[in-house]
């Protein structure tokens, strides 16, 4: 069973061959590979950052890929993409140390 932030109660939807088709909560929020939910929470983000950034923040797949890093004055980004969902997001990055290489 997936959770809902808003509720525990979850629906199989099946398409009309009887194919599974995606996770559906009672207030309407839909997850799987249709369709995502569309608002990031807290808590998606946190379970996000605590992954090291590895499955869609969404629908929860492995299946995501990044863009270029972008940099500027210390501060880094990079857009994500989730194959699964079609979703997308930006993940932040901050000048945390630094350290020498040895030539």
């Amino acid at each position: 069973m997936i959770n809902c932030n808003n509720h525990n109660i979850m629906i199989e939807k099946f398409d009309e061959d009887g194919k599974f088709k995606h996770w559906q909560c009672v207030c309407g929020h839909v997850f799987g590979r249709e369709k995502p939910m569309s608002k990031l929470t807290d808590e998606q983000k946190e379970i996000y950052l605590s992954s090291g950034g590895v499955i869609c923040p969404f629908c929860e797949s492995t299946d995501i890929f990044g863009g270029a890093v972008e940099l500027d004055s210390g501060i880094a980004w990079q857009e994500i993409s989730c194959e699964s969902c079609g979703k997308k997001w930006r993940d932040c990055f901050k000048l945390t140390g630094i350290e020498e290489v040895e030539e």
